[in-house]
């Protein structure tokens, strides 16, 4: 499955950004967990059903459903 980002989007997007300045220093690799809008990734789902997307590193992150699209050639 492949999906194809419609927005940037990097973990704990939500917190303040001074939370995220102190979770990327406590967690260097934070900082390096972006996925670009539109780029396309390879992405995957939990038992549960959430979608995810592999990061060039082998991590994943988790999308949210407006974050992204599925696209053909999966």
């Amino acid at each position: 499955m492949r999906i194809k980002m419609l927005r940037t989007v990097h973990p704990f997007m939500d917190a303040p950004a001074s939370d995220f300045a102190v979770l990327c220093a406590a967690m260097p690799s934070l900082a390096n967990r972006v996925l670009e809008a539109g780029e396309v990734y390879e992405a995957g789902t939990t038992p549960r059903g959430a979608v995810y997307a592999r990061l060039p590193d082998g991590s994943v992150m988790g999308v949210k459903p407006d974050e992204c699209e599925f696209v053909e050639g999966s």
